[in-house]
């Protein structure tokens, strides 16, 4: 290519927000929640919930750990064969009645979302992310909308962009929308409260011990409400008392579009059970009528609001255990000073909380 001077091309204004940038946020805009979501009733759409895929970082590894932190492809293990990557939440904002909603989130974050019904249950779940810059504006014209939709004409502004953006905020029984999901202190102590009178280790009613005794990775209870995908298993979901899907075994082919309510609470036995008349499970008649059978046996277990949807939580997002990627998991550690701490929300983000040589 000959070399020639030539003009010096224009530096282009910026259009991004400058006060969103200065304080690492973006702002999102989604036209109707309803497109993409066949099936659902316009209307019962009432919140989105802001997540985060948390990168593992290379300070969660510690020196001579060789193996003994490491757990079915995970160097530090964050669920029992559902997650591989871990995930913190930001909080929730609402969906106006014509489907439109208008926030903010976090940038540089691998932010993903899920639609949400009345009683904060996950109806869809964006199974990818999405990395925003500071001060960007993006939008997608609805919920799980294919790579080939196009957006409808409107005949007027959506309700949304009338209004300032949201700030994701907290759900009922929360001090913060931002926070760790973390098992051993949001559904073990629900289980204490209300389950483990009957589910313990001597009596399994039912054959199912949900106490919160340490296993080598995980806890008792933990283990027997998540069904053991390893050792051959190819079915991605188990519909079953927790969903989940599997985020390995194998790690291919788990990209296809999946229908509203397919994983989460909308598909629990455990939810159904303890929310009857919040969830309307799907299925054949056999599970049917052990859906009924359950409600039955329980019909006098009553959660609060709160309790329910941090079980609920805990189902919605792909049932992890740990809240952070930091923390000896193995049970051989037990006494160490470091064993299973409680994640902060800046460990929860990939924030050593200690030196290294304490970990």
């Amino acid at each position: 290519m000959p070399l020639a001077p030539r003009p010096c091309p224009p530096v282009m204004p910026a259009e991004g927000d400058v006060e969103l940038a200065s304080r690492n946020l973006a702002r999102c805009v989604v036209t109707d929640v309803y497109q993409g979501l066949e099936g659902v009733q316009r209307g019962s759409i009432r919140y989105i919930r802001v997540l985060e895929q948390i990168p593992r970082p290379w300070s969660a590894r510690r020196p001579g750990n060789r193996g003994d932190a490491v757990y079915d492809q995970q160097h530090a293990a964050v669920s029992k064969d559902t997650a591989l990557g871990l995930k913190v939440q930001h909080g929730v904002v609402p969906v106006e009645s014509d489907g439109s909603a208008h926030f903010v989130v976090p940038a540089n974050a691998s932010v993903f979302l899920q639609v949400l019904d009345e009683n904060y249950l996950a109806v869809q779940t964006e199974r990818t992310f999405v990395n925003f810059m500071p001060g960007e504006t993006r939008s997608c014209i609805g919920c799980h909308e294919t790579p080939r939709s196009a957006p409808a004409p409107l005949a007027a502004p959506p309700l949304a962009l009338r209004r300032q953006a949201s700030l994701p905020g907290p759900q009922p029984g929360e001090t913060a929308g931002r926070r760790p999901l973390h098992y051993p202190t949001d559904v073990q102590p629900v289980l204490d409260r209300h389950c483990v009178k009957c589910h313990n280790e001597k009596d399994k009613k039912g054959g199912l011990d949900l106490t919160g005794r340490p296993t080598q990775f995980f806890s008792v209870s933990y283990e027997n409400l998540i069904t053991e995908r390893r050792g051959g298993r190819k079915d991605r979901r188990e519909p079953d008392l927790v969903p989940t899907i599997g985020e390995n075994h194998p790690k291919t082919g788990n990209v296809h579009y999946l229908p509203a309510r397919s994983l989460g609470s909308h598909n629990s036995m455990l939810i159904a059970m303890l929310a009857p008349g919040k969830v309307h499970l799907q299925g054949d008649q056999a599970r049917l009528e052990r859906l009924a059978k359950l409600v039955k046996t329980h019909c006098e277990v009553r959660l609060q609001p709160a309790e329910l949807l941090k079980i609920a939580n805990w189902v919605d997002t792909n049932a992890q255990f740990y809240g952070s990627y930091f923390g000896r998991r193995n049970l051989k550690y037990k006494d160490h000073p470091n064993f299973r701490p409680v994640p902060t929300w800046e460990s929860a983000i990939g924030i050593p909380p200690l030196p290294e040589d304490q970990r």
